[in-house]
């Protein structure tokens, strides 16, 4: 893998340039590019030839942190949702104390 800054450290542009948009199935909101590097100054990162296997190791990672973020916002969303469920009396009767009392995390009734 390299490292090439689209700004160098002397201030001056480096001479990659994007040369079109991927057109691909799927989330549209994150955009894949070509890029040309051709007469571009770069810095290799980690051991020589291992390039692939780091590449690879990135990915999997962020994937698992993806999921990771999915968790975490559903277990927000069940948290405020049953907040709003016991906040919420409309057009039924208020909950007891005592069946409140007995409801445990994930909103299942205790016996």
């Amino acid at each position: 893998m390299a490292l090439v800054p689209k700004v160098l450290p002397d201030g001056q542009l480096n001479t990659m340039s994007c040369t079109g948009l991927e057109h691909k199935m799927g989330i549209h909101g994150s955009a894949t590019c070509a890029m040309r590097y051709e007469g571009a100054h770069g810095w290799l990162v980690g051991a020589p030839h291992k390039g692939l296997g780091a590449m690879f190791l990135m990915m999997n990672s962020a994937r698992l942190h993806v999921g990771l973020q999915g968790l975490a916002h559903l277990e927000m969303a069940g948290q405020n949702a049953l907040r709003y469920a016991f906040e919420r009396l409309q057009m039924r009767a208020a909950v007891r104390p005592e069946i409140r009392a007995a409801m445990r995390p994930g909103g299942q009734v205790g016996r």
